[in-house]
């Protein structure tokens, strides 16, 4: 028989043993959702709510949850979303396809704040987080490339799987493009799903070996968002990718070099701002962007007027809760987060809802500074402003992936040991 000190020393091996196998376990449960982040997309609406549900109550008997500041205000906007939908049932009668979007829509913030609770504090192994961060973005390059092939060889004007697009095309500014989709509800989905992965994408590429490489994959990265013709994503992405750019260069160089250089460039930028006409053209190339789709923005307009008149009108207090449609034919209140909050829960909702927002960004803007870190901040922190243009809740993996996204970025447990685990070059 063994003795009391071999039998404890065998108990303490075997408990590490199961600790370790245990958190190689969490550690998987953790990834789930980003591993089966494409078959989530790929899914209709409804599959998509019973995937993120079930994911989300494997986790919570993992992991103890605990509210914030943040979580109140978001169970604040839900409780009124929900009087909104119930007083609004009471004194109309929506229709029923009408009925079931509004609770949709209501259960999936409910799961994007449970999903912000879990992620708030689980500590991620980063390095495994951004290697399949870059997977998925690699995904979404490798059905570009499917797309440009495909119409290429063929000249179809449109390809569809099912319910999903590939690409199609369209009218922008006069001439007929091919606007990739890669199978996601719409193509704005793919400026979103760009914010949030080409950071990782980032991260991953700049450990490779040739700067020549690097580069490369950098420039192609960005061909999936461009081929989107999405107006507000060229805007805000693009200003994502100069800050991150000059954010790495100043880390990357010698400060004096960076400030010489710094200088000189805005010197010559004035200049050529003062005696050539280039500040003209970039007004004009800009007011040719924002009428590229006048169609679009005819129906963002109709949607905008119509939803503020019905709100103001009927219940500018707590909204109206169920979108009816416009007579553009698409839902009021939608193609915007800002026109939603007041829409459907009125100026209590638009309060609570825009203040999110700013605490959101407040907190990002502080957080502490890591590169990998501040990469992520930067397409983080300027994705509400394509919120005033698309649905945060438009699809139901996109609201979930932007609270994850900020659980993530700022649970300073994450990024403790960032320099041990991912090494600056």
């Amino acid at each position: 028989m063994l003795n009391a000190e071999t039998q404890l020393t065998t108990y303490g091996y075997l408990k590490t043993e199961n600790v370790r196998k245990n958190e190689r376990s969490l550690l998987s449960a953790d990834m789930l959702l980003f591993v089966l982040l494409w078959p989530l997309i790929i899914l209709p609406k409804e599959l998509q709510f019973i995937m993120l549900f079930t994911v989300a109550v494997f986790l919570l008997k993992k992991y103890k949850v605990r509210l914030d500041l943040l979580s109140f205000f978001l169970f604040g906007y839900i409780m009124l979303y929900t009087f909104s939908i119930l007083i609004n049932l009471a004194i109309r009668t929506p229709e029923v396809i009408r009925i079931v979007a509004a609770f949709n829509s209501l259960s999936i913030w409910v799961l994007a704040v449970l999903f912000y609770l879990i992620f708030k504090t689980v500590k991620l192994d980063l390095k495994k987080f951004v290697k399949i961060g870059f997977v998925n973005y690699s995904i979404l390059i490798c059905l570009w490339v499917v797309s440009v092939l495909v119409h290429s060889i063929t000249s179809i004007s449109e390809v569809s799987l099912l319910t999903r697009t590939l690409y199609y095309n369209e009218t922008f500014n006069q001439q007929v493009v091919t606007r990739f989709v890669g199978f996601l509800d719409y193509s704005n989905l793919i400026v979103l799903f760009c914010l949030f992965f080409y950071p990782l994408y980032f991260l991953h590429i700049r450990h490779f070996k040739y700067k020549i490489v690097q580069v490369l994959f950098l420039v192609i990265g960005i061909l999936p968002l461009i081929s989107s013709y999405s107006r507000s994503g060229y805007l805000v992405f693009g200003a994502a990718l100069a800050i991150a750019a000059f954010y790495y260069i100043y880390q990357s160089t010698n400060r004096n070099v960076f400030y010489f250089f710094s200088f000189l460039s805005l010197a010559v930028l004035i200049a050529v701002f003062f005696i050539t006409n280039v500040h003209f053209v970039l007004f004009e190339k800009v007011e040719e962007l924002m009428t590229a789709r006048q169609g679009s923005n005819d129906s963002r307009e109709i949607i905008l007027a119509e939803s503020i008149n019905v709100t103001t009108r009927q219940s500018p207090i707590v909204g109206m809760g169920i979108k009816d449609y416009s007579s553009a034919g698409y839902p009021l209140g939608s193609h915007s987060t800002i026109l939603g909050f007041f829409y459907k829960t009125g100026i209590f909702g638009l309060l609570i809802g825009t203040w999110i927002f700013i605490y959101i960004n407040f907190k990002i803007l502080f957080s502490k500074r890591s590169l990998e870190r501040k990469f992520l901040s930067v397409f983080l922190f300027l994705m509400p402003f394509i919120f005033f243009v698309e649905d945060v809740d438009g699809a139901n993996w996109l609201i979930c992936m932007y609270f994850i996204f900020v659980a993530i970025l700022l649970n300073d447990k994450n990024w403790t040991s960032i320099k041990k685990s991912m090494p600056l070059q």
